[in-house]
């Protein structure tokens, strides 16, 4: 599996097809060009024009309808992994403090 560090740009020709797999908390933006996003529990398919964004979803799919050029941006304010590890963090801290406090 390949990782990237967000932002990411990925150009896709006319027809070409993205899967996104990843969790929520992060969202698609079109630079040029015009596609279509379509995601699970959703009615809708969603077509972007230049300068769109759009939240996605796991399981969302994303087609181009001509030469497009997306990226790919976190949110990190809604990324669940990086909150868990960051709460864990403060809690972490929180109870070094009060066992100092204790100590003390």
């Amino acid at each position: 599996m390949l990782r990237f560090t967000s932002p990411v740009t990925v150009r896709l020709e006319p027809g070409g097809l993205l899967s996104w797999r990843r969790q929520a908390g992060a969202r698609v933006r079109v630079l040029s060009g015009s596609a279509w996003v379509t995601q699970a529990n959703d009615l809708e398919d969603h077509f972007l024009q230049p300068g769109q964004t759009i939240a996605l979803r796991a399981g969302a799919l994303i087609g181009a309808e001509q030469h497009v050029s997306l990226r790919f941006e976190t949110d990190r304010a809604f990324d669940a992994r990086a909150l868990w590890h960051w709460l864990n963090g403060v809690a972490g801290r929180v109870a070094m403090r009060s066992v100092s406090t204790v100590r003390a």
